[in-house]
């Protein structure tokens, strides 16, 4: 990054999502670290449609990722496979304040099996799923004014800013669920995550007629491990608890840009704290009802590289420092929540749903809301050995200046039972 961003207080004149952005935040910045624990994303079609109200559920292959104790109540061997189209765009209230871009993905989102072993009550399962998607872009106007030592404002430019992000984060999971009783199981799965995003940013400088453009490409590679119980106290009740061990992201970024000869490469790591998720389901008669809780502390990431701040030439302290500081200082303890219901239509057998998610601003500002998302999504078998689930998915994040960010997602899934 060249030093007269860095010595430069940046205004907005448009507030930007502070997951994505514009990529002259590199590798040297708060968002950075945090990235890589947030973003769209959902594997099952049929938990999507039930808003990820699948803790207390878990009862197919997809229990390998939302709770490997459901993993087992499968009875017979399954194999799953999904795929999702999303569409992500951005939304302004006024032209002035920036243009939206719409962009699209079609991805596998999930490829897994479970299976029982004959003889014992455990199940084993394997899978890919995607847990993170980046997709988003906008155009926007953007102000840098420069400040003197005593914060005196000597000089602004105006500058157009176009930039676009792309990429996922999957997750391959291996593991076992073991039914104690019948009111009783357990699971564990072991995780590796790895994926990576592409981060562009073209700029132009009407002030002197010129333009510049920056690539940063992050690479994600992780291990962690997923411990998982359901209780059923009674056949209709259903409790699912889920622990995540903390997750040390090693990421490895290239960038390049009109001031830099060639690839630049970068190092660094994020670690996050524990997950916590807990749910429950309720069946009566033809009706499912189903509620998650989870919480996840962002001011717990810790940053680490070897890079430090500079001014001008000067290395001034390791970026470690301020990074950290504003984790501790600016970013929150979450506590969000999903809620879903399924009905069964017999005549038909199929069954329709629908769910309703709300993740909290993890970052303290003004005027950011949450993120919600509302899913509808059907189910039909139409041979004993193969269920069809579908979910839609509108997801969007209201920013102020009346900026907001929507992402929409098309997921089918196929279930066959072996």
């Amino acid at each position: 990054m060249p030093a007269s961003h860095r010595s430069a207080l940046p205004i907005c004149l448009l507030a930007l999502f502070v997951l994505m952005q514009p990529a002259f935040l590199a590798a040297q910045y708060v968002e950075d670290s945090v990235r890589p624990f947030w973003g769209v994303g959902g594997s099952s079609a049929r938990a999507r449609g039930l808003g990820n109200a699948y803790t207390g559920i878990a009862d197919d292959e997809s229990a390998l990722y939302f709770n490997p104790a459901g993993l087992a109540h499968v009875v017979k061997g399954e194999i799953n496979v999904g795929l999702d189209h999303m569409v992500s765009a951005t939304e302004f209230g006024s032209a002035s304040q920036g243009t939206g871009t719409t962009l699209a993905a079609t991805r596998l989102v999930n490829l897994g099996l479970a299976l029982p072993l004959p003889g014992t009550r455990l199940t084993m399962g394997a899978g890919f799923y995607q847990i993170r998607a980046f997709e988003r872009g906008y155009e926007a106007p953007f102000l840098t004014y420069f400040v003197d030592e005593s914060g005196t404002v000597v000089d602004s430019l105006l500058e157009e800013l176009r930039a676009q992000e792309e990429g996922s984060l999957g997750c391959f999971s291996a593991g076992l669920g073991y039914l104690v009783s019948a009111r009783f199981a357990i699971g564990a799965t072991v995780e590796i995550l790895s994926g990576g995003n592409e981060r562009t940013e073209d700029s132009t400088f009407p002030w002197n007629d010129s333009s510049a453009y920056y690539i940063y490409k992050p690479g994600y590679r992780s291990a962690a491990m997923s411990l998982g119980i359901m209780l059923a106290p009674v056949p209709w009740w259903r409790i699912g608890l889920l622990l995540r061990t903390p997750q040390k992201i090693s990421i490895k970024e290239r960038s390049q840009g009109t001031e830099t000869a060639g690839w630049e490469k970068f190092e660094y790591s994020s670690q996050g704290p524990f997950y916590l998720r807990a749910g429950t389901s309720l069946s009566l008669g033809p009706w499912l009802v189903a509620a998650d809780a989870y919480w996840f502390d962002y001011s717990q990431i810790k940053f680490e590289s070897d890079l430090w701040d500079y001014d001008g030439d000067v290395p001034v302290e390791p970026i470690d420092i301020g990074i950290n500081d504003d984790l501790r200082r600016h970013y929150n303890s979450v506590l969000g929540f999903a809620v879903g219901s399924e009905y069964l239509l017999p005549v038909f057998n199929a069954k329709v749903r629908a769910g309703y998610r709300y993740d909290p601003a993890f970052k303290d500002s003004q005027g950011s809301d949450g993120l919600t998302a509302i899913s509808v999504g059907f189910s039909v078998v139409p041979v004993p050995q193969l269920r069809v689930d579908f979910a839609a998915v509108q997801t969007s994040w209201a920013l102020e200046m009346e900026e907001q960010w929507i992402v929409t997602n098309y997921s089918v899934n196929l279930l066959f039972r072996l």
